[in-house]
């Protein structure tokens, strides 16, 4: 679990190292249900929208 909070907002966020979609799904899956407060996790999911919509 902490190795996946720690990718997710450690490293794909600042880094870019994946694509926005993929950053978008591993903090939706990952980060937000886990530690994030419900504000935050609802923030992420309209990114998350939002970056898909911008790509499609």
């Amino acid at each position: 679990m902490t190795e996946c909070l720690e990718r997710t907002i450690g490293e794909a966020a600042p880094r870019n190292q994946f694509t926005k979609q993929e950053t978008g799904l591993t903090s939706l899956t990952c980060a937000a249900p886990i530690r994030r407060p419900r504000r935050a996790d609802l923030l992420m999911r309209d990114l998350y929208i939002w970056q898909t919509n911008k790509t499609t």
